[in-house]
């Protein structure tokens, strides 16, 4: 019954798969590890789009997505406090 009310939050991460900053921000979303929380990988221009050429990451829920998170140092933890405030 939980995970029915839990609302399902998207961490998307947008760029060439072949790109090491996109992988660092993959396995940075990967790492949030959350009841409903789901990572994927999407080409940019899919859904959400390149910053300045650069591949991001955009957590999503609840009607509402985070700015792009373009530092792979960051993006983790932007990702939890997304997923955290979310779940208020």
């Amino acid at each position: 019954l939980e995970e029915v009310q839990v609302e399902p939050v998207s961490l998307v991460v947008v760029g060439a798969f072949d790109d090491p900053r996109t992988r660092a921000l993959l396995a940075a979303a990967r790492r949030v590890v959350a009841l409903r929380v789901h990572a994927r990988l999407e080409a940019p221009g899919a859904t959400y789009a390149l910053v300045d050429g650069a591949p991001a990451l955009y957590a999503c829920g609840a009607g509402a997505c985070s700015p792009p998170i373009g530092d792979p140092t960051l993006a983790e933890a932007a990702a939890r406090a997304f997923v955290a405030r979310s779940r208020r």
